[in-house]
């Protein structure tokens, strides 16, 4: 199982790598071809993408042995780049579909001359590339504005009377590194200020630095507790927390005053009971994802009500059967930008917002940061504040 996994992964990865790299030769060839370059500009155009198609990860390596200048410009660039590109590429599919296509018709037909055809083509090229910057300028702005505060109500009909109104407060997919800096740190503690909680919860993905910086930004996300009426922060892993050192970043997170759960649950009342998994990359070999979410919640008492924390939104069959009230996870980041915002539902069938499973509620939050590209198109960054309801039964 472990061997076919790791085939899947590599296959969908090779994929992806394949289609940026033919995507950029498409560019290439066809802004070669609309505007007849010569042979000179040709080769400076071929080197100039080929660079800019490699930067981020380049820089991303050159990071493992220092954060300099030079790393930082090529992850700038490359992080940009990579959002624009994606933003053209959808634009020239749309011109190619609506523009080009109707003008070749027109050519074969005798209706259009090849002069003709050949102006719409440029044409067509600088509108296209002038919405892509238009429409990559908008979602950069949305990404880099203030981080909404997303209030949902939830009743429960067996909520212990203790819990009636208790106001929980969660948030994943930070980021922290690369283009996201301490200016994201103080948007997100103004959203978090505005909120009035109990708890504070973090699902996963707080850094992209190496074992997670100097700290600091542990410790002052883990300060946000101080703030609510509650304990201590409680967090679970999520990947890039596995990627960017895995055991090094969560004791860096445990240090700082939160509470990490890893397979385990801890009860703050005998009212509460939060539970919480590792994301299924720092899951040891053999270990299953449905084995560990089994293991969170094995002892939680039956009339405790049950939070899970779960960065990735998955098994979530699973945890309404195992007698979950509320899960909480994040990862997907509501798509992000074009064309992941497509291709998400594809993998995680619940993966923006709320959904009611059986007798548990799943909200699936958009992340507070970004990852990548500072760009956002079709969501905005978030923390979500959930407001415990006790059902009020009513008579026929």
């Amino acid at each position: 199982m472990a061997g076919a996994a790791c085939q899947m992964k590599f296959a969908f990865f090779a994929t992806i790598l394949v289609s940026w790299l033919w995507a950029h030769w498409y560019a290439w060839r066809r802004t070669s071809s609309v505007f007849g370059l010569g042979r000179v500009a040709r080769l400076a155009m071929a080197g100039f993408l080929g660079l800019l198609s490699v930067a981020w990860p380049l820089a991303r390596f050159m990071q493992r042995f220092g954060d300099g200048a030079p790393v930082q410009v090529f992850q700038d660039a490359g992080s940009l780049w990579m959002g624009f590109f994606c933003v053209l590429m959808l634009v020239f599919v749309a011109v190619d579909v609506v523009i080009l296509l109707p003008a070749w018709i027109a050519v074969r037909r005798r209706r259009m001359a090849t002069g003709l055809q050949r102006f719409v083509r440029k044409a067509a090229f600088v509108v296209a590339a002038g919405c892509a910057v238009v429409v990559s300028g908008v979602a950069m702005a949305n990404a880099g504005g203030p981080i909404v505060v997303t209030r949902q109500e939830l009743s429960f009909p067996d909520l212990p009377e203790s819990l009636d109104g208790f106001s929980l407060l969660f948030l994943s997919d930070v980021h922290m590194g690369g283009l996201v800096g301490t200016d994201d740190l103080d948007r997100i503690e103004t959203a978090v200020r505005s909120v009035r909680f109990d708890r504070i919860m973090f699902v996963g993905d707080l850094t992209d630095q190496e074992n997670g910086g100097d700290g600091s930004a542990f410790r002052r996300m883990a300060g946000w507790a101080r703030l609510g009426d509650g304990g201590p922060a409680i967090a679970v892993s999520g990947n890039h927390d596995r990627y960017t050192g895995g055991d090094s970043v969560l004791g860096l997170m445990s240090k700082s005053g939160m509470t990490v759960l890893r397979q385990d649950h801890v009860c703050v009342s005998p009212a509460l009971c939060f539970a919480g998994v590792d994301d299924p990359s720092l899951l040891g070999p053999g270990v299953r994802s449905d084995v560990a979410l089994i293991s969170a919640v094995a002892g939680v008492p039956r009339d405790a009500f049950t939070i899970l924390l779960s960065h990735q939104p998955i098994r979530a069959d699973l945890a309404a059967s195992l007698g979950v009230d509320l899960m909480l996870s994040g990862h997907t980041h509501h798509g992000q930008f074009p064309p992941a915002v497509f291709f998400t539902p594809l993998f995680y069938p619940y993966w923006a917002g709320l959904y009611h499973i059986h007798d548990m509620y799943l909200y699936v939050t958009a992340g507070a940061g970004f990852w990548g590209p500072p760009l956002r198109l079709g969501s905005r960054a978030e923390v979500v504040n959930i407001i415990l309801k006790k059902a009020v039964a009513t008579t026929d």
